[in-house]
């Protein structure tokens, strides 16, 4: 009688070891909290030989709450202006700017790129970057020559 406890009790305990485990896979972390707040009404327009942007950033929640950003990020192409691309071809941003919290001033930011060549076309689009450096969504395109 043991010896066929022992065996069961041996099979019971193989076979738990075996099955799959539930749960989802992944990284055992806190997800990240979303970024809600968004770049609206982005506006660029050349200034001599630099560039300003600025714009609003819209739900930023109630005042006193806790900031729900630690700067912008800015993408940015350029192309020739003898050979832009279509007007219906998608833009390819290769390149960005992080940008600390100091260019935001309540609802509204301001940014200037110093020295940026004439002969270029220029394309922007900004995110908010949230206090666990994950984006929110992303502004509208705005385009400078």
């Amino acid at each position: 009688m043991n010896v066929v406890r022992l065996v069961l009790g041996s099979l019971l305990m193989g076979s738990l070891l075996i099955t799959p485990a539930c749960g989802k896979k992944g990284p055992p972390y806190i997800p990240k909290k979303p970024v809600t707040a968004k770049v609206v009404d982005l506006k660029a327009e050349r200034s001599g030989n630099d560039i300003v942007l600025e714009g609003n950033i819209g739900g930023l929640g109630e005042p006193g709450k806790e900031k729900q950003f630690t700067g912008l990020r800015v993408y940015f192409a350029q192309y020739p202006l003898k050979d832009p691309p279509c007007a219906d071809c998608p833009i390819e941003y290769k390149d960005h700017y992080d940008l600390g919290s100091e260019v935001i001033k309540g609802e509204r930011f301001l940014y200037r790129l110093k020295d940026r060549p004439k002969d270029q076309i220029y394309f922007f689009r900004m995110n908010i970057i949230g206090p666990e450096g994950n984006l929110g969504p992303p502004s509208n395109q705005v385009q400078v020559k």
